[in-house]
């Protein structure tokens, strides 16, 4: 986030740097903005993880365990 006061353009575009969501959803988002919007983000209904963390996902939840705090 520091990076963001650096930011000299018009929009700006925040992602994970895992590539869980691909770069070429920019453009859709890019298209929405020039219709007038101040904010656009995108809602995946599935996420694309590795198994391993879906794993351990479901593993904290059975035993109550909740890291998002």
């Amino acid at each position: 986030m520091a990076g963001l006061n650096y930011v000299t353009g018009k929009y700006v575009v925040i992602m994970d740097d895992d590539l869980q969501h691909s770069p070429y959803d920019i453009l859709k988002l890019y298209h929405e903005c020039k219709k007038g919007y101040d904010i656009c983000y995108a809602d995946f209904p599935k996420k694309k993880q590795a198994l391993w963390k879906n794993t351990g996902k479901l593993v904290k939840r059975k035993n109550g365990i909740n890291t998002n705090k």
